[in-house]
């Protein structure tokens, strides 16, 4: 149900070995079972060992590339539509008096495994942060967890378990706080 973010690991002494599925609850179909190493997803210092051994530079783009939350390109619920919100100017598109679809998210993202997908066109190859305005009003007292992806692969073992913490505001937030974690992005899409 998602609840785990690494995979599940299992012991198997050489030889032959018997795998049994044994029926819980609802229907299900299987197309194939793998066995396979799963690998290990480097820390932010490795990364970033890397970027400098191959002279990655930060990109020289003059105004940060923004995108709306609400133009998501693909999503895993139907339940995950853009909303509404009017309680802060800090989003856009903003209205006192018109309703706007600015967000998406909110209380339809609590399924544990839902996800959503941005496309975004990068102008120039180079490093860039990530930030995001955001308001985690749901879990007050702690987090709310998320996995950042980037075509598919999660870039560095901090951004398999983002914490968002509560607050009753919206807030600028860029991943990796005092010291931003930076993510290497080549030209286009």
């Amino acid at each position: 149900q998602g609840y785990y973010m690494e995979a599940f690991k299992f012991y198997f002494s050489k030889g032959n070995h018997r795998l049994s599925l044994v029926s819980q609850r609802e229907p299900m179909v299987i197309k194939h079972i793998r066995l396979y190493r799963e690998n290990e997803i480097p820390t932010y210092s490795e990364v970033l060992a890397k970027y400098r051994e191959n002279g990655y530079k930060n990109a020289t783009v003059d105004q940060p590339i923004e995108i709306q939350a609400e133009d998501a390109s693909a999503k895993s619920s139907p339940m995950l539509y853009p909303v509404t919100d009017r309680s802060s100017p800090a989003v856009k598109p903003s209205s006192p008096s018109k309703i706007r679809i600015n967000t998406i998210g909110g209380n339809n993202w609590r399924e544990s495994g839902d996800w959503i997908e941005w496309e975004i066109d990068v102008p120039e190859t180079g490093l860039y942060h990530i930030g995001f305005n955001l308001k985690q009003n749901f879990v007050r007292g702690s987090y709310v967890a998320r996995k950042l992806m980037i075509d598919g692969v999660v870039p560095f073992r901090e951004m398999s378990e983002i914490q968002f913490y509560f607050s009753s505001d919206w807030r600028q937030e860029i991943l990796g706080g005092e010291e931003p974690y930076l993510f290497y992005l080549s030209e286009g899409k």
